[in-house]
């Protein structure tokens, strides 16, 4: 692997190792009103990622999550119409530590996602339906260590990107 420092090649070697265990519990409900099924989960995920440069020095990365989730799914019979909810929390930590310039990187996040929907069948070949959702991206152990700091700097705080996303649509069903 080719690095870039000021300008000029730089070697480099990687080692990534990512682990992800999940179990998720499924089950539907059938009622006077219609059909009701919820999906409830855990996850953790393990990230281990060694870097050895020739310009930037040794670089040991670890990162870890765990997640609980769930979604629910009402289909109203009557009506066509499917009502659906769901959340998501999520802790995770991230550490780097630099070995040629003593850098240190460590952060700690709670992170939560959420939406709701509405989908309601006008035909038989269409439907509209309507989402609002709150939704996360968590940095990579990669991009935290992207800037490479210079003796006993510490790196940026990379805060999770989050969004608030409202969608509505016409689709054919």
């Amino acid at each position: 692997f080719v690095e870039n420092s000021s300008g000029s090649a730089s070697t480099a070697t990687y080692a990534t190792k990512n682990d992800t265990y999940s179990t998720n519990l499924s089950q539907g409900l059938s009622t006077n009103w219609g059909k009701y099924t919820y999906l409830v989960g855990l996850e953790k995920n393990e990230w281990a990622q060694s870097r050895d440069t020739s310009s930037f020095g040794y670089y040991n990365n670890t990162a870890d999550s765990n997640s609980v989730f769930f979604k629910n799914e009402f289909d109203l019979m009557p009506s066509q119409t499917r009502l659906t909810a769901g959340y998501r929390v999520e802790d995770m930590n991230r550490h780097t530590v630099g070995y040629k310039y003593s850098s240190y990187y460590s952060t700690q996040k709670k992170v939560e996602a959420w939406e709701f929907g509405v989908t309601q069948a006008i035909s038989a070949s269409q439907s509209v339906w309507a989402k609002l959702s709150r939704n996360y991206r968590l940095p990579n152990i990669d991009e935290i260590t992207g800037s490479y700091g210079t003796a006993g700097t510490t790196y940026t705080n990379l805060n999770p990107q989050t969004s608030l996303d409202k969608q509505r649509t016409l689709a054919p069903v």
